[in-house]
């Protein structure tokens, strides 16, 4: 079914943004072949509009466009076929026409109408010639005519289709501009980026389509090298998602902090091919978070002041000990915080700052992949291994200066296992009492999963096991 009303007609030209364009080969081509096939020497391909019809394309003619009033096509407009006119002298529609009146004294025109898919008639192609042709076309060349007319809207369609495209990348550029978000895609086989606009800003490049994925990770403060991802770890899927990292300065850059987040994607044999993600400026959130933990630092600061003064008359110390070391364990814990506002720690980095402020860090090996905690169990992270090495410090392998212990972790499927094991010190036995820091040290990896303790006599040997969305949550 045809729609053949004018603002159907009009909102179909103005949905292919193709009025008073420059020429295109696509469309020239096929005027060409028509005239050709059709052994006239003009063709046109004319698009209808209120005030006047506009050539797309033109061959034979020098006019661009012609009143509406002047206009064979409009004829043709409404019966969705063929219009043939053998003698434009003779036909009551044309006779009075001035382009049959007078120069260039047209007399015969051929017709196929162009159709949307929508069934909007938006104008013909055309053949026109200079003599009358009482036998208008052959069955041939109307077949050629009509096939050509579809090939017009081909050409239409593929570029309303482009034009939709240009559309939308033009708004996910200004939704990237205004959330200060830029994304990319990384072949992890050639190392070779697409980047947005928006990406090469965050980075301060030169804005660019694609860039080797050296140049920004160049980028990054020598101090966060190691949440850089690299080829290495792309290629095994190891690089962490999501992690925070800092631009050094440069003289037409301040600092900034980005967020970068990102998935793979992986072929039939499950191997990795690309990564891709976004990057988004949080150097405001950044400061915002820093002044948050430095005022909580300082809480923390008055909370262990207020309790050396009111337990500082309590005659048993070793209680209140514990309780210090403890508000020192949760104080090294938000330090990892801090430095890693909004995305958790890294595992490595909590258990070097907790090992670190109990002076056992070279007397501790600690092995496994890179991983980000959330905040949650960064916190209860650093508490159970504060109690761990403390009662190494009181019972096991720290108390004797040939002690150490190897602090391991894995992941099984989808289970972070955390291995502490002790060697070097006294004979250990099952204690017979259970205190607080044994009651935590049973919880586990933030609160959840399993905890196993084997009191070997060489030493206490710990399995914690927890899933891993608890561990990243």
């Amino acid at each position: 079914m045809h729609d053949t009303s004018l603002t159907a007609r009009l909102d179909a030209l103005k949905s292919y943004g193709v009025l008073d364009t420059a020429p295109e080969d696509g469309f020239d081509d096929i005027v060409a072949i028509a005239a050709s096939i059709c052994d006239t020497p003009v063709s046109l391909v004319s698009l209808v509009e209120r005030d006047r019809q506009w050539f797309k394309a033109r061959t034979g003619v020098d006019l661009c466009e012609t009143p509406i009033a002047q206009s064979v096509c409009n004829h043709g407009m409404g019966s969705g076929d063929l219009l043939i006119i053998p003698d434009l002298t003779v036909d009551p529609r044309t006779r009075e026409n001035t382009l049959v009146t007078e120069d260039p004294f047209i007399r015969f025109y051929a017709g196929a109408p162009l159709v949307t898919p929508e069934g909007v008639t938006i104008g013909m192609l055309c053949v026109i010639d200079l003599e009358p042709r009482p036998a208008g076309l052959n069955e041939g060349q109307k077949r050629s005519l009509t096939a050509l007319a579809r090939q017009v809207m081909t050409q239409m369609e593929l570029r309303r289709t482009l034009r939709q495209l240009d559309d939308s990348v033009t708004r996910s550029r200004f939704a990237e501009e205004a959330g200060g978000i830029g994304t990319f895609e990384l072949d992890v086989r050639t190392n070779l980026m697409t980047v947005s606009p928006e990406f090469c800003r965050l980075f301060g490049l030169p804005v660019t389509a694609t860039c080797d994925a050296a140049v920004p990770e160049a980028l990054v403060d020598r101090s966060h090298a190691e949440l850089r991802s690299n080829g290495r770890t792309r290629s095994d899927g190891s690089a962490a998602q999501i992690v925070e990292y800092r631009l050094s300065a440069r003289d037409d850059q301040p600092a900034r902090w980005l967020r970068r987040a990102a998935q793979f994607r992986h072929d039939d044999a499950g191997a990795v091919t690309h990564m891709y993600g976004s990057v988004q400026d949080i150097t405001a959130q950044r400061l915002l978070n820093e002044e948050i933990g430095h005022r909580l630092k300082n809480t923390l600061t008055l909370v262990q002041a207020i309790a050396a003064h009111s337990l500082r008359d309590v005659p048993d110390r070793a209680p209140v000990l514990e309780f210090e070391k403890r508000l020192t364990a949760l104080g090294s814990a938000h330090d990892a915080l801090v430095q890693r506002i909004g995305a958790g720690a890294p595992l490595q980095a909590v258990a070097e700052a907790v090992l670190g402020n109990l002076g056992l860090r070279d007397r501790t090996a600690l092995v496994g992949p890179e991983l980000d905690l959330g905040e949650a169990a960064t916190l209860s992270f650093s508490m159970l291994l504060h109690e761990l090495a403390t009662n190494a410090l009181k019972y096991g392998a720290f108390s004797t200066p040939e002690g150490h212990v190897s602090a391991a972790w894995r992941i099984d499927d989808s289970e972070l296992v955390f291995d502490w094991v002790e060697a070097g010190g006294p004979e250990v036995a099952q204690p017979t009492r259970r205190g607080f820091g044994s009651r935590l040290i049973a919880r586990g990896l933030a609160g959840s999963g399993s905890a196993v303790l084997d009191y070997k006599p060489a030493g206490l040997s710990a399995t914690f096991r927890a899933p891993i969305a608890a561990m990243q949550g």
